[in-house]
């Protein structure tokens, strides 16, 4: 299931950023090349503001993918899980149950 993730890197970060997101990334210090992910570049410079698709949900995989293009990530929020997107709403904290049709669209 793709879980997209709003991020904020301390480096900026390139198309050739882009380009080894869509291979997959080897994690640093480990022997384990990640599935091809999405990475979309809202705004470039210091800190960059990006969007990442992964379709795995590896321990900080985000992060740690950052990390192995010598980066860091100083900001990371989920936005959506598969066909479900964060519900603007909702403060800190807080939380709502899923709806039956939100529920239906996770088990298909």
């Amino acid at each position: 299931m793709d879980k997209t993730y709003y991020v904020e890197a301390a480096e900026e970060v390139t198309q050739e950023d882009v380009e080894a997101f869509n291979k997959g990334i080897v994690l640093e210090n480990e022997n384990y090349k990640t599935l091809p992910a999405k990475l979309e570049i809202i705004e470039s410079g210091y800190p960059s503001k990006c969007y990442v698709t992964i379709k795995e949900g590896k321990f900080h995989q985000v992060k740690r993918m950052f990390t192995s293009i010598n980066n860091e990530v100083t900001y990371l929020k989920r936005i959506s899980m598969g066909p479900l997107r964060l519900d603007e709403t909702l403060k800190l904290g807080e939380y709502r149950h899923l709806t039956e049709e939100e529920v239906n669209l996770l088990c298909n």
